[in-house]
């Protein structure tokens, strides 16, 4: 069954350098999930259509998990393009809050929807990883963002498309009580570190924690505040 997804849309499933996302000969495995979906990419493109595919390969010693988008431009059309990537948890194991696994959204507030794939869970169990595919309306298919990948963390990410800004925060340890929240302004298809927030052991004071602001001011990240802080 075909699912529509909007332009605003996500869809959830339960079970800079930008590089072709084209890479099939990676996928392996047996077939665990596969659905397919109507996704609007912008007003101006005809639908996309997407099978999903989930795969399981057990002929290593750990188990791997591969994911598979098979991109149509119309239900009969042949394949335009087949993104192969890896996982390290299958959909269905993931935790709620990973919730929705893959999402179409405008990462890069071009106006164009994008993918954002969960693709690993940290051992902490509070960070998780994601995979970011860039559509390039030039070429009309999408391609995979290093950069965008590398800062879509964390246990949160939050999109302001006013001031097309990326919020990323993470745990960094401490127990709780070392984490950092990084601001970055999209430029095209580029991320620009602008400010970072961030709690840390002082190294001055063991046993102590100090929390740091700082902004990047003429291309340098520089602390603006520095205060002590009780934790817990």
């Amino acid at each position: 069954m075909l699912h529509h997804i909007l332009l605003t849309g996500l869809f959830m499933l339960s079970s800079l350098n930008l590089s072709l996302a084209t890479q099939p000969d990676t996928c392996r495995g047996i077939i665990t999930f596969d659905s397919s979906y109507v996704v609007h990419v912008c007003s101006s493109l005809p639908n996309y259509y997407v099978r999903l595919i989930e795969r399981e390969d057990t002929t290593e010693r750990y188990k791997i998990w591969f994911y598979e988008f098979r991109i149509q431009r119309s239900v009969n059309d042949t394949l335009f393009q087949d993104i192969c990537g890896e996982s390290d948890s299958p959909f269905d194991d993931m935790n709620e809050d990973d919730y929705p696994g893959i999402q179409f959204v405008d990462l890069n507030f071009d106006g164009y929807l994008d993918i954002k794939m969960f693709d690993n869970q940290a051992a902490n169990g509070v960070n998780s990883g994601y995979a970011a595919y860039l559509f390039s309306p030039i070429a009309q298919k999408f391609y995979r963002s290093e950069q965008f990948s590398d800062i879509l963390g964390g246990y949160s990410v939050e999109l302001d498309p006013a001031k097309k800004e990326i919020t990323s925060s993470g745990e960094l340890g401490c127990m709780g009580g070392c984490w950092s929240i990084d601001t970055y302004k999209v430029v095209g298809d580029s991320l620009e570190l602008i400010k970072r927030v961030h709690q840390d052991r002082d190294e001055e004071h063991p046993g102590e924690f100090v929390l740091i602001k700082e902004q990047m001011i003429n291309g340098t990240l520089t602390v603006i505040s520095r205060e002590k802080v009780k934790w817990p």
